[in-house]
C-alpha cells in the first residue's frame, strides 16, 4: 500500500512539474511574440503615429521602465505566494495592453498600453524564468533555462518573419499585437491550471526577512546584475534598431529590413540550443566570456560591411554568440540564491531592463543626430566592457565543477 501511495505521489509531482514547465515556456513564447512586433514593425509604427526615432525610443523606454518596476516587486511576491499566479497576472496585463495598442490611433493611449505591456512583461517573463530555475538544479537548470530561451527565440523569429510577410502583403502590423494578446491569454490559462493542481508546496521557500536591497548588494548578484544590464543594452540596442539600420544605412526594402530581426534571433536560438550541450562541459562563466568576445568582434564587422547579405550573415553570428548570455547569467544567479529565486531574479532582470531603458533610447537619439550605423557602435562598447567584467568574475566556475 505504501509503495502504491508513493508511486501516486511521484506521478502527481511529475505531472505538476511538466504543467508548470509548459506554462512557463508558453508564457515566454507569448511574451517574445509581443516584444518583437515593435522592432520588426518599427518603421511602420513610426509612420502610423508620425513620430521620430527619439519618440520611438520613448516607447522602448516606457516599456522597459514598467517592466523594471514589476519584475522587482513581482519577484518578492512570487517567493511568498508562489510564482505561477504572478505569471498568470502578467499574461493578463499583456493581453489587455497589446489589445489596446493594436486598436488605438492615439499616441497617448498607445504609450499607456505600452506601460501595461511592460508591466505584464516583467511578471510574465521574469517570474517564468524563476519558475524554471526552481524546478531544476545544477547543469540541468542551465540547460532548461537555455531551452526556455530557445523557445523565446522561436517566437522572435516567427514574429519577425510574420510581420515581414504582413508588410509585404499590405496587411497592418496591428495584427501582430492581436496575435500576442491571444497567445498570452493561453499562457495565463495554463499558469492558472498549474496553480489549481499545485502539489506539495510553493515553488520557492519564502524569505520574509530578505529584500531586494539586501540581494542587490550581494557581490556576486551585483556583478551579475551589471553584466546582464550591459548584455541587454547591447542585444536590445541592436535588435530594436536593426530594421532601421538595414533600411537607412544599407538601403534595403521595408519588408527585408523587418525580416532581419528573425536572423538575429535565429542565431540566438541556435546559440541557446548549443548551450544546453556546452553547459555540461564548460563553466557558466566561460560560456559567457567566449560568447561576449565573439559578439564584440562580429558587432564591429557588422558596422564595417556595406553588403546587406554579408550583414545578415554577421547578424546571425552575433545572435549565436549572444544566445547563451541571458539564461546562463540567470543560472549563475539561481545557483547563488536557490531559495529566493523570485526576489533575486527580480533584481537581476530589473537591471537588465534598466539597460534596455537606457541604451535603446540612447541609440535612437544618437541615430537622429549621427545616423543609426554610428549609433550602434555603442553596442560594441557595451560588449567589450562586459567581456572585461566577466574576465575578472569567478562566479559559477566552482559550481559547475561540483555539480558534475
Amino acid at each position: 500500500m505504501q509503495e502504491r501511495i508513493t508511486g501516486s505521489l511521484a506521478t502527481t509531482e511529475t505531472g505538476f512539474r511538466r504543467l508548470a514547465t509548459a506554462a512557463a515556456f508558453v508564457s515566454l513564447f507569448a511574451y517574445s511574440v509581443l516584444q518583437f512586433v515593435t522592432p520588426s514593425a518599427i518603421n511602420e509604427i513610426g509612420k502610423a503615429f508620425n513620430i521620430s526615432q527619439s519618440t520611438l525610443g520613448g516607447l522602448y523606454f516606457t516599456f522597459a521602465a514598467s517592466f523594471c518596476v514589476s519584475v522587482i516587486y513581482g519577484g518578492r511576491i512570487s517567493d511568498r505566494k508562489g510564482k505561477l499566479p504572478v505569471v498568470a497576472a502578467g499574461c493578463i496585463f499583456i493581453t489587455a495592453g497589446s489589445t489596446v495598442f493594436a486598436l488605438t490611433h492615439n499616441l497617448v493611449v498607445a504609450f499607456t498600453a505600452n506601460l501595461l505591456m511592460g508591466f505584464g512583461g516583467g511578471l510574465a517573463e521574469g517570474i517564468a524564468m524563476a519558475t524554471i530555475s526552481d524546478l531544476y538544479n545544477g547543469p540541468r537548470r542551465t540547460a532548461m533555462l537555455n531551452w526556455s530561451q530557445f523557445v523565446f527565440a522561436v517566437g522572435a523569429i516567427l514574429t519577425s518573419l510574420g510581420i515581414s510577410a504582413l508588410i509585404a502583403a499590405g496587411i497592418s502590423w496591428r495584427v501582430g499585437f492581436m496575435g500576442a494578446a491571444v497567445l498570452c491569454a493561453v499562457a495565463a490559462f495554463l499558469a492558472v491550471w498549474a496553480t489549481v493542481i499545485r502539489y506539495e508546496k510553493p515553488l520557492a521557500v519564502a524569505h520574509g526577512e530578505s529584500n531586494w536591497r539586501e540581494v542587490l548588494f550581494d557581490p556576486i548578484v551585483f556583478w551579475l546584475s551589471i553584466g546582464l544590464m550591459l548584455y541587454v543594452g547591447a542585444e536590445c540596442g541592436l535588435t530594436n534598431w536593426l530594421a532601421v539600420f538595414f533600411k537607412e544605412d544599407l538601403a534595403t526594402s521595408s519588408a527585408f529590413a523587418a525580416s532581419t530581426v528573425a536572423f538575429m534571433w535565429l542565431g540566438l536560438g541556435v546559440g541557446r540550443a548549443a548551450a544546453t550541450w556546452i553547459s555540461r562541459r564548460w563553466t557558466d562563466v566561460n560560456i559567457i566570456r567566449w560568447g561576449l568576445a565573439l559578439a564584440a568582434v562580429s558587432q564591429a564587422a557588422l558596422l564595417l560591411v556595406n553588403s546587406p547579405i554579408a550583414a545578415l550573415a554577421i547578424v546571425t553570428v552575433i545572435g549565436f554568440a549572444l544566445g547563451p548570455m541571458w539564461p546562463t547569467i540567470l543560472s549563475c544567479v539561481g545557483a547563488a540564491h536557490p531559495n529566493r529565486t523570485g526576489t533575486v531574479f527580480g533584481v537581476v532582470i530589473a537591471m537588465g531592463s534598466f539597460g534596455n531603458a537606457i541604451f535603446t533610447p540612447a541609440i535612437g537619439r544618437l541615430g537622429d543626430s549621427v545616423g543609426t550605423g554610428y549609433a550602434l557602435w555603442l553596442c560594441f562598447s557595451l560588449l567589450v566592457i562586459n567581456f572585461v567584467i566577466f574576465s575578472m568574475l569567478r562566479a559559477g566556475e566552482k559550481k559547475r565543477k561540483v555539480s558534475r
